[in-house]
């Protein structure tokens, strides 16, 4: 596959598909990003909505605008052009039928299940759900004018434990895991298929373009990817996690082609063994939260994820890159670096290469 705005693209492919397997081809794998010099740049498109509903759902507008951001991005190492058809990370839970609030950079859903009294176990997906709809149309657009340049997404899923949380509210969920756990693992079960039916829906028209997929972590694979998560899990103990919701995850890991697991925040790390017992996830993704001080505090937990095999992604800065290139092993490793031009990102990629 040949893009314009990645020539080597096929190469970048080969590395990621090893570095999946914590392999490495030619050199470790990083993505690096900077912005093209102002000569380059190209104006963002500039046009006013009347709601914050209106610019989210304004498809056109959408794409334009990645057009341009895709433009004005230089892309080092393992880098991809990417246009993420975004409609917030709760977008399964309004295709059920929650009401949706807009934010200016994510969306937040209103609770769909306000009592165990009410008809959840009628809960299906709807063909013609208008979220559905918007989601195809954009993707399809992204394909259109992005053929040749970009690679386009699939969208923010979060299904399983984050859909049900969705559904339910965070902290009603908790008090059901207790008082209610029946209800729980059989609305897991009614849920269970929405993930695969509306991930097929964008992946059927991925295919029908001659790529294969990538999301808002933009790793890559000609197959089905996707980075799993459970945020909801920041809430539990280790024990529910893996009663109620790690068959789930186990579900998805065993259908993908490539997964990694978004462990999101110091919160979630209680759960890491149970994640690194399984057979068919391939990696972790690594996200400490803000104000989590140096990256060279976590070596332990990375080398603990080395040590069960699997691969990792990790975003931060390029001024941290020595103090783990001398503690983690390069192979099956992926940082994920933005910087200040292309000359500092081409140089990251240099040093990256000596890692022996």
């Amino acid at each position: 596959m040949e893009l314009t705005c990645k020539p080597d693209f096929d190469r970048v492919v080969e590395r990621m598909l090893a570095w999946f397997e914590c392999e490495i081809i030619d050199r470790p794998v990083v993505q690096v990003y900077a912005p093209k010099p102002a000569s380059e740049q190209r104006p963002l498109p500039v046009k006013e909505h009347a709601t914050l509903e209106d610019r989210w759902t304004d498809v056109e507008y959408v794409v334009e605008r990645a057009d341009a951001e895709i433009h004005n991005t230089y892309y080092a190492g393992e880098a991809v052009p990417l246009f993420f058809p975004n409609l917030g990370p709760e977008l399964l839970g309004n295709m059920l039928g929650c009401g949706i609030e807009f934010g200016q950079t994510t969306t937040w859903s209103v609770p769909l299940i306000r009592t165990w009294d009410e008809p959840w176990r009628d809960l299906k997906l709807d063909p013609e759900n208008r979220w559905l709809k918007l989601l195809l149309r954009m993707t399809r657009l992204g394909l259109e004018v992005g053929r040749g340049r970009w690679i386009t997404g699939l969208t923010d899923f979060h299904p399983g434990a984050d859909l049900l949380a969705a559904l339910r509210d965070p902290q009603n969920l908790c008090t059901d895991l207790l008082e209610y756990p029946d209800h729980v693992k059989e609305l897991m079960d009614v849920l269970d298929p929405v993930f695969y039916i509306v991930y097929e829906a964008q992946y059927d028209l991925m295919r029908q373009a001659g790529q294969g997929t990538t999301t808002w972590l933009p790793a890559y694979s000609p197959g089905r990817y996707y980075p799993t998560s459970n945020d909801f899990s920041c809430m539990i103990s280790t024990q529910a996690f893996d009663e109620f919701f790690l068959d789930e995850l186990a579900r998805e890991w065993a259908w993908l082609d490539h997964s990694l697991y978004h462990l999101d925040g110091p919160g979630a790390i209680r759960h890491l063994d149970s994640l690194l017992a399984a057979r068919d996830l391939h990696g972790i993704q690594w996200v400490p939260g803000a104000n989590s001080g140096p990256a060279g505090q976590w070596i332990n937990l990375l080398k603990r994820i080395q040590g069960a095999g699997k691969c990792i992604h990790y975003a931060i800065g390029a001024e941290e890159l020595d103090v783990l290139m001398e503690n983690l092993r390069p192979e099956g490793v992926m940082f994920h670096i933005q910087t200040s031009c292309p000359e500092e990102a081409d140089a990251v990629v240099r040093k990256v290469s000596r890692w022996r």
